[in-house]
């Protein structure tokens, strides 16, 4: 499983008005940290479509896909305006 508690966190900093950019960085180095070998996407995507955002200004998720040794770990968190 993704360190759910880093996925949320990164939720709620782009919420809160946080550089996606920097946010999705520290996020993925998060996961790397954490023993998993790859990451193969850690995007922030709109809601209603799964459109590609660089600015949080509608509602969206973040969804990542990790590789811990020979498995494929997926997870996505709703980012929530505050």
């Amino acid at each position: 499983m993704l360190d759910v508690a880093n996925h949320s966190g990164a939720a709620e900093r782009i919420a809160g008005g946080a550089p996606t950019d920097r946010v999705l960085s520290e996020a993925r180095a998060a996961v790397l940290a954490a023993g998993y070998r790859e990451v193969e996407y850690l995007e922030l995507r709109a809601e209603d479509d799964l459109e590609p955002l660089q600015l949080f200004d509608r509602p969206a998720r973040l969804l990542t896909a990790a590789w811990l040794g020979q498995t494929r770990l997926i997870d996505n968190v709703t980012v929530l305006s505050r």
